[in-house]
């Protein structure tokens, strides 16, 4: 599963999804066993979600 995009979302969306996102990865943390444990597959997982800069307007984007 792969995601690359730019989205311009309600601030409201935003602050959920990144609320589910972290709940994810915490998830995905506290369920890790050792490497090679018998029933588990391996997974690499890289989750990147950030505001951006808007080049119309002077003021960042509050980070969340």
């Amino acid at each position: 599963m792969t995601v690359d995009a730019e989205l311009w979302v309600d601030p409201r969306i935003w602050e959920d999804v990144r609320r589910r996102l972290t709940e994810l990865a915490v998830e995905l943390h506290d369920a890790a066993q050792r490497p090679h444990a018998p029933g588990t597959v391996p997974l690499g997982v890289s989750v990147m979600a950030f505001p951006l800069q808007d080049p119309e307007r002077p003021d960042p984007p509050s980070a969340g």
